[in-house]
């Protein structure tokens, strides 16, 4: 099941969306299940079960007294990164929405069928992807494993590597952040420091001499990092805009 969340003030807009949504979900044999919200109070009330269970969001940029790039961050917050995609009548508010790194930005007027199978295809693939991503580590004779969307980062004291995810740490386990590094190869994770391997998702900042995380955890950046730090986080914005 792909859970899709819907907040839109326009209720016209929003039933017409979501009957768009289900006509590509079928045609590509998608199963999925939409949450409708006509308000940032609906949404916010349930900010927390929603962070865990959606998919992808749906978002107007300008609905009621709030926007969605708040509502946006609101989700980071609580360690959602399921794929965003703002909804407006204008591009005035592009920029706002750039730092949430957004699957899509909607003209409302401009919505066609073809763009809406188009973002929905590729948000269940990306999804899939990161879902089935698992990190495997030994605790004693026991092979335990986490979603690596949450890991936040991992921390090495002397031989034992603890992960921490934005709920506090998730396990420790011993081994080098050379081994957990060669185990993730990809270009989610990047060394920050010595003693630090970051989860690029969840910097909200590079900030002088610090990472700031989207849940304001600030570590200090190794003076041999910084340069490559810069330039992968650089090219992470980048893709994902």
């Amino acid at each position: 099941m792909f859970n899709i969340c819907v907040c839109d003030d326009e209720e016209l807009f929003l039933n017409n969306l979501c009957i768009k949504l289900e006509k590509m979900a079928v045609k590509n044999n998608i199963e999925i299940n939409i949450h409708k919200y006509f308000s940032s109070d609906q949404i916010l009330f349930d900010i927390e079960t929603l962070s865990e269970k959606i998919d992808c969001f749906f978002l107007d940029v300008l609905i009621d007294n709030r926007t969605g790039v708040e509502i946006a961050n609101h989700l980071r917050m609580k360690g959602s990164n399921a794929p965003v995609v703002f909804l407006t009548v204008s591009k005035e508010h592009v920029f706002d929405a750039l730092e949430i790194m957004p699957l899509h930005y909607l003209i409302k007027q401009e919505v066609q069928d073809e763009k809406i199978e188009e973002i929905l295809l590729k948000a269940t693939q990306i999804v899939g992807k990161y879902k089935a991503a698992k990190f495997f580590y030994k605790v004693g004779h026991e092979l335990r494993s986490i979603d690596i969307e949450k890991i936040m980062y991992f921390e090495v004291l002397k031989r034992i590597v603890i992960i921490h995810t934005l709920n506090g740490e998730a396990g420790r386990f011993y081994s080098t952040l050379e081994m957990v590094e060669k185990q993730l190869d990809n270009k989610q994770f990047v060394r920050i420091h010595r003693s630090y391997l970051c989860n690029l998702f969840y910097i909200d900042k590079v900030q002088n001499k610090q990472v700031i995380f989207r849940d304001r955890t600030s570590l200090p950046i190794g003076s041999k990092y910084t340069k490559a730090l810069k330039a992968e986080y650089t090219q992470y914005m980048l893709r994902n805009l």
